[in-house]
């Protein structure tokens, strides 16, 4: 009876630990995760190829013809958003390794509170064995998954190469007030 009383309790402790959150919410309602879950170590150089002075949007998605392979050539695919349902997705790339997320939905004014690193998803970059990666956190429906993806950079283009490598996203560098971006610090 007892060793069944046991395994039972056992059991509760270990669904309930499964349950809880492993992350917090900052002061702006945005979920944050513990740095050290990223894979990419952040004490890198800054990559050259990126300036940490813009912003990216997002401008389409793209298929690759040869998995990994961009140099084969790929296929576009225009963001349809008849409806401006989805929000229009920005990457702020930041000295050290950080990066910002930002959804802003279609009609809004563009304005420097949008670009608040509080307010934007979580994100790092830098080199690991060698290739250029992106890692962003996600929660989605209770659940926290860290992205991994590659990213090629060619002149104010940064195609982000999903994981399975036959696709992914182009975002194109956009020009924004500089004060905008100036003084901003990542919260992670």
């Amino acid at each position: 009876m007892y060793k069944h009383s046991l395994k039972i309790i056992l059991l509760i402790c270990m669904i309930l630990s499964a349950c809880c959150p492993n992350y917090f919410i900052n002061e702006m309602g945005a979920k944050r995760i513990d740095i050290n879950r990223f894979s990419i170590d952040l004490n890198q150089d800054t990559i050259s190829t990126i300036d940490t002075n813009a912003i990216y949007k997002k401008y389409s998605y793209f298929t690759l013809k040869k998995r990994n392979n961009i140099k084969k050539g790929f296929r576009y695919y225009e963001l349809a958003n008849i409806d401006n349902s989805y929000p229009e997705v920005y990457y702020k790339f930041y000295k050290g390794g950080k990066l910002s997320v930002f959804y802003i939905y279609h009609g809004a004014s563009l304005e420097r509170e949008l670009f608040n690193p509080k307010l934007g998803g979580m994100g790092v970059y830098g080199y690991k064995n060698k290739v250029l990666m992106l890692e962003t956190f996600i929660y989605l429906n209770g659940s926290i998954s860290i992205l991994p993806n590659r990213l090629i950079v060619r002149g104010d283009t940064i195609f982000e190469v999903e994981d399975y490598g036959y696709g992914g996203q182009q975002f194109i560098k956009q020009k924004v007030p500089k004060e905008w971006l100036e003084n901003w610090k990542p919260d992670w």
